[in-house]
Parts: structure tokens; sequence; C-alpha cells
């Protein structure tokens, strides 16, 4: 597994000694000039922001002190690549002959370029890019809600010529709304070591992540973050919108992505897969088309236990580790009875409840419904 990583930023020489100066203990980690070059093109990056910030909403001692910023980094940048102010001095004045400077304000409207980050489905398909990332890159997180055979199939041999030469690859998908395809799964278990897979299981929560991230030697990396599932529609014909993120995008785009990403991977709801797993989700599943599925999601966000009915579950699952097979809940009119019910059938495939009047029978099925949108629910009253 990739370890979780530390959002690192370069700081002045001097940054240490005011840290420790204040009672902190600063970590610090010291690298060779080859090394630094990505982080002195972020931090340049940053700065020019902050200037450009400055310069919309502060006032002029603002703007003074975040161009001296600019600058010191301009610095570091001539050193490390050898030029000298004169250089670039003469460059400018060069290209000022050439095109002219900015006292104009003059403004050119231009069409979107071919170079845009924004992936439509119609000029460039998500499925160029992650090929692309798949050919290079040295670790590959990837978090999608759906996963269909079709996707799968279509992006197969790219996660295998990955994986051929060293790189290590994780998906997590979900078993939500029952959507994602059995053989899809059973599909990417063919992968060979290098390849981790793991479902979000969270009965009551909606999971509709779609981001690819992809790591580069040097703490560089691309991320993909949109609309697209692993299904052939999604990679390749559909209208879809996935936006790429770079490394040295300012404010560490990618440093928060794998953050979270580290979180879904280690959440106590998140569980691996393999084929008792995949066997456990097709006996259980009652499938929704993806169009069904995402107006389902859409209509309503599914309820979650509150603090007395997880405590209630809680017990009635060590009465079940005890070997017990009846319990028996008290709890006053508004605690919520029958959602605790419902929240607490999850683990089982067919569930009886039973009520002693018509409406209590009738809202249970609704109720059964929200928590269990997949599944097929009915009843009977009377002769009905």
């Amino acid at each position: 597994m990739t370890e979780r990583r530390n959002s690192e930023k370069l700081v002045r020489d001097l940054i240490p000694e005011i840290i420790r100066r204040d009672g902190g203990v600063p970590s610090i980690r010291k690298l060779d000039d080859d090394a630094v070059r990505p982080f002195v093109a972020q931090k340049l990056l940053e700065e020019a922001f902050e200037a450009g910030d400055a310069m919309l909403s502060k006032g002029r001692d603002d703007v003074r002190l975040e161009l001296a910023d600019v600058l010191e980094v301009v610095d570091r940048v001539l050193s490390l690549t050898g030029l000298t102010w004169d250089e670039v001095r003469t460059e400018q004045l060069a290209r000022r002959l050439e095109r002219g400077g900015f006292s104009e304000n003059l403004l050119l409207r231009r069409p979107l370029q071919a170079e845009s980050r924004l992936f439509t489905g119609h000029s460039r398909s998500l499925l160029e890019a992650l090929r692309g990332q798949l050919a290079v890159c040295t670790r590959a997180h990837l978090g999608v809600a759906f996963v269909m055979r079709s996707g799968v199939e279509l992006i197969f041999p790219d996660l295998l010529a990955a994986l051929a030469r060293g790189a290590d690859i994780r998906l997590v998908t979900t078993d939500y709304l029952g959507v994602t395809e059995p053989e899809a799964l059973e599909r990417l278990l063919q992968l060979p070591d290098g390849f981790d897979l793991q479902a979000y299981c969270e009965p009551q929560r909606s999971y509709h992540p779609k981001v690819y991230i992809f790591e580069h030697p040097g703490d560089l990396g691309v991320a993909f973050v949109g609309s697209s599932n692993l299904s052939r529609a999604a990679l390749l014909t559909g209208i879809e919108w996935n936006y790429q993120l770079n490394a040295l995008d300012t404010g560490q785009p990618l440093d928060e992505l794998m953050d979270h990403f580290e979180r879904l991977w280690a959440s106590p709801f998140t569980r691996r897969v393999d084929a008792e797993f995949v066997a456990s989700y097709r006996a259980r599943r009652r499938p929704m088309s993806f169009v069904e599925a995402e107006g389902l999601a859409l209509e309503f966000e599914m309820p979650r236990p509150k603090p007395v009915q997880i405590e209630a579950m809680a017990e009635l699952e060590r009465l079940r580790a005890e070997g017990e097979s009846k319990g028996l809940v008290i709890a006053a009119t508004g605690v919520g009875k029958t959602y605790l019910a419902a929240f607490d059938s999850q683990q089982f495939d067919r569930v009886l409840f039973v009520a002693h009047r018509e409406e209590l029978l009738t809202n249970a099925h609704d109720s059964f419904l929200k928590v269990r949108p997949a599944a097929n629910v009915g009843y009977l009253i009377g002769e009905r």
C-alpha cells in the first residue's frame, strides 16, 4: 500500500530558526538542486498568484511586499538555471520591440485552445488521457462510483502494462445501488500483484466520486476529476466533464485529493474485494440501471442512523457475535425503531417486518426503501 504523503512546501532559509525561536520543532527535509526544481517552480506560481491577488484586493504596500517575494523566487530560478538578470532583461527588451508591452490595455478574445484541461468527450476523451498517464506513472489511485465491464475492458491492457513495468495501482469503487457489475470486479481481480481493489460499503450513505490520480517521479503528478465512471460511455463516447489538475497548481490540489483518497481507502466501511466479496455481492445485488441510480441519488439523501440507533445496533451485533438468535430493543416513540430495523437489516438478504396496523406497515415500506433503495420490497395486508 502506498504510504500517506505529507504536504511539503519550499520555505525561506531562516524559517526553521524562526519556528524554533517561537518554541516549535520544524520538520525539514533538504534537497539537492536537481530535486528542488519542482518545488521552486511551484513556489513561483504561488507567489505570482499572491501578487496578483494583492493587486486586485489590497493596497500598494501589500503589492510591494508580494512582488518582493516574487523577485526572491526569480533569483533562485536564475541560480538553478545558470541565467543572469542581464540575460533576462535583454530578452525582455527584445520581446518588447517585437511584440510591444502592456501599456495599451488591449484584450484579445480567443476561442478555447486545444491545450485546455477540460475533457468533454467531444474533441478529447478521458480514455486517451488515462492511457497516457498509465504509460508513465509510478502510482495510480482511482476512485469511481460505478465500474462496468465495458470500461474495464477498454483500459485493462493499459493497467496490465503499467503493472508490468512496476507501477502500483489502487482502485476503490462501491456496492452502492448495485450498479457496479460483478463481472467487472472479477475481471479486475485477474490483474497481477501491484493492483489493489476495494469497495466502499456504507449502506446508508451515497458514494459518487470520480477521480483518477497519477503520481510521477520528483513529487509531480496529475489528476482528473469530473463526471466519468469506469464505463465505455463515460471514458469514450459520452458527454462528460472532467478537469485536469497538476501538482504545481496553486493551492496544491493534488495533496488535498490524496488526503481524501487515503481516508477513503482506510475507512472502516471500505472492504477488500476478492472472490468471496464478489460472490456475496452478486447474491444480494438488485441492479439498477446507471440512469435509475443517478436519478435516485438526486431525489433524496439516504438517511443516516442517529447516535441512539448506532448504540442499539452495536448491542444487537454483540448479541449475534455471542451466538444469540433473538434480541429485543425497547425505545420511546419518535426514537426511530423502524429506521433502526431498516439499518440493522442491511447485512441480511431477506427480511420480514411485522406490524399490527396497516399504517405502520406502509410507513415501514417507505422507510426500508429509503435505507435500501435497491431492494425489492413488498407487503402483505389481510388478503392483499
